[in-house]
């Protein structure tokens, strides 16, 4: 499978809905995805088991994490980003300055938050209170701010 973006994959795999399932994603994609105790301070990670693509998540934590873990996940699978990535909180955020691992955000934050659905969230239905974007999308807070700043809606 070559490199697949985020807006490919939505077109795909996506049923329309908000939040964005990322788990239904990744297991329409193929992608195991369990829980695992033993991750210590990560977050998550990517692994490819004889050619089989598994993501961990750490079960500590909400909802709104693991989507957003899962997703960026899948992002280092989808990109091609090698065969196995195991991230913490460091690694998820917006200024951590490795590629794979900015990729692999930018990926996450696209796949949850599509441009043209937060556009029409804001334009069309006229939702601009910020807990109120950030509960339409099901994303914590420090991504929708940053997914909103990129997309010019904040400074």
């Amino acid at each position: 499978m070559p490199k697949m973006r985020a807006f490919e994959a939505l077109s795909s795999y996506w049923d329309g809905n908000l939040p964005v399932d990322s788990l239904k994603i990744a297991r329409a994609l193929k992608v195991r995805v369990h829980a695992k105790h033993d991750l210590g301070d990560a977050l998550g990670s990517f692994e490819l088991i004889n050619g089989q693509a598994c993501i961990c998540i750490n079960p500590k934590g909400f909802e709104r994490r693991h989507r957003f873990v899962i997703a960026h996940e899948l992002g280092h699978f989808l990109l091609r980003h090698g065969d196995r990535f195991v991230d913490t909180s460091r690694e998820m955020t917006a200024g951590h300055y490795d590629v794979c691992e900015r990729q692999a955000n930018t990926f996450a934050l696209e796949l949850l938050m599509p441009r043209f659905a937060v556009d029409k969230s804001i334009m069309k239905r006229d939702i601009t209170d910020f807990n109120e974007l950030t509960n339409l999308f099901g994303v914590p807070e420090k991504a929708m701010h940053y997914r909103l700043r990129k997309l010019g809606w904040v400074k």
